[in-house]
């Protein structure tokens, strides 16, 4: 998948969000890959990872490089809200290489601002 960037818009609880899909040209993808796996070993009772080099191997792999992980016809989008990352959802390939299935589906919590997710 390119640089380039696909957008997708909607309203959801009076909270506008954007959908984009331009993981390559920015470095939010992988932090956001990295709060995900973070949040949930904090919620498995597991050490909770100070960095990616604290993850398992093929944890870290998806943290450093999401284009191989998330190829097509899977993604990764990004949900941005206010110009800032917002959340995102990891569609991984299947095997029949006609589909994606949700592999990871993360929003950041809550910052008090009307319900808007931390920047």
């Amino acid at each position: 998948m390119g640089s380039g960037t696909i957008t997708a818009s909607g309203s959801f609880g009076g909270v506008t969000m954007r959908i984009v899909c331009e993981y390559v040209a920015r470095g939010d993808a992988a932090a956001l890959v990295f709060e995900y796996m973070a949040a949930t070993q904090a919620e498995t009772g597991q050490p909770v990872p100070a960095g990616i080099s604290e993850l398992p191997a093929m944890l870290q792999r998806e943290c450093r490089d999401p284009p191989a992980v998330y190829r097509l016809p899977g993604a990764l989008l990004i949900a941005d809200h206010g110009g800032q990352p917002a959340g995102c959802v990891g569609l991984a390939p299947c095997s029949d290489e006609h589909s994606a299935e949700i592999k990871r589906l993360y929003v950041r919590p809550p910052t008090g601002d009307k319900g808007s997710p931390a920047p």
